[in-house]
This record gives structure tokens, sequence and C-alpha cells, in this order.
């Protein structure tokens, strides 16, 4: 194996470790839950900080490693909204922001222009606090130490950035479009 490939492997394995979380999150095994968003989180950031220290970053880690954070949360989300743990409206969010941006990048791809995905600060901020918000949920149903202000606070928190995120893709490439579609290119 080639080291270069060593980031991609390890968001592979992440991406393995989906499976075994939600199960164990739908059977109230939350500390076993807890344990493997844990690794997840380190293999997150090891595989992040391996590919920019040693410059090891490949088309295909640019379209996993985002692709494994979105599948772990939408996964998460939805076994906890099905677990009743958050509310169902929540998960709705989530999957309607990305729904919007996904279908946004799809026709603006294939019929304004090839489309170059990069992420702004809001979103990773939103995506952040939605994979915290998992870890926190799940050691509240684990630990129930947490008081429930601060889940809540947490809760509506990433709720605003998931809201503000859509919104402000869908404003930066309408007027991308828009431009794009009357002459003005950057």
């Amino acid at each position: 194996m080639r080291w270069k490939y060593l980031p991609n492997m390890i968001t592979l394995m992440r991406i393995l470790l989906i499976g075994p979380t939600c199960y164990c999150i739908a059977q109230h095994h939350f500390l076993h839950a807890f344990s493997f968003l844990i690794l997840a989180g380190i293999s997150d950031g090891l595989d992040g900080f391996l590919a920019r220290r040693f410059s090891w970053q490949t088309r295909l880690g640019s379209i996993l490693d985002p692709a494994a954070d979105k599948l772990m949360i939408i996964s998460c989300f939805s076994t906890l909204a099905y677990i009743k743990a958050i509310p169902l409206w929540l998960l709705w969010i989530i999957l309607l922001k990305d729904i919007v941006i996904v279908s946004g990048a799809l026709i603006y791809h294939y019929w304004i222009a090839p489309y170059e995905f990069s992420a702004i600060l809001l979103s990773k901020i939103n995506t952040f606090l939605q994979i915290f918000f998992v870890l926190v949920a799940v050691a509240k149903l684990q630990f129930d130490q947490l008081p429930n202000s601060i889940v809540y606070g947490l809760m509506y928190g990433m709720m605003f950035t998931t809201l503000g995120s859509m919104l402000n893709y869908i404003w930066v490439w309408s007027l991308k479009a828009y431009h794009h579609l009357h002459g003005y290119h950057d």
C-alpha cells in the first residue's frame, strides 16, 4: 500500500463504524455508541492531519471525507429520531439542508457550469455542531449528567447554523448562477 492512501483507508474505517454505531444507539447500548463516536472523531482528525501534513490529499479523499461525515450525521440523527431521543423535525431540517445543497449543486453543475465544491465557514461550523450534538445526545442518554439546558441550547444553535448554512449556499450559488448566465464571470 502506498502511504498516500492511508488517510482514505482511515476514512473508509470511519464509514464502516456507522453501522455498529447506529446499531448500538438503536439497541440502547449508548456507552458502545459513544465509544464508536469518539473513535470516529479521532479518525476524522487523524485522516485530515495526515493528508495535510504529508500532502497525501487525493481527489477520492476530498469526496470520501465529507461523505463519511454526512453519512455518520444522517445515520445517527435518523437513529436518534427513531428511538425518540431527538425530535423528528430536527432530522427533517438536517435532511432538507442536505437535499437542497446536493440538488442545487447538481442543477448548477449540469445546467449552468462545472461545479467545484468548497465548504463555507458556516457549513464547517455546522458540521462540527451536528457531530458534537450527536456525541452530546448519546452522552446524555448514557450518563444523564448533562443539564437539559445545554442539550437544548446546542440543539437550537445547531438548528440555526443548519438553516443559516443552507440559506447561505442558496444565496451564494444563486448569485454565481445569475452572474454566469448574464456574462459576469469571476
